[in-house]
């Protein structure tokens, strides 16, 4: 997916995130959000990855 993503294994040493690694999170996350918006979600289990997914990026 465009070399865009989240990549939460990555600061299992105890770094913090970088500004950009931030920035990319966050276009993840609004990607994720539009994408729903626009091709529609249509049952639960997908609303399940899709939150699991955000929350996952979001840490």
């Amino acid at each position: 997916m465009l070399g865009i993503g989240c990549r939460h294994s990555r600061y299992a040493d105890g770094l913090e995130p970088t500004h950009g690694d931030q920035h990319r999170q966050a276009l993840t996350i609004v990607l994720l959000l539009v994408l729903a918006a626009v091709i529609g979600v249509q049952d639960m289990r997908q609303v399940l990855y899709l939150s699991l997914h955000i929350s996952a990026c979001a840490t």
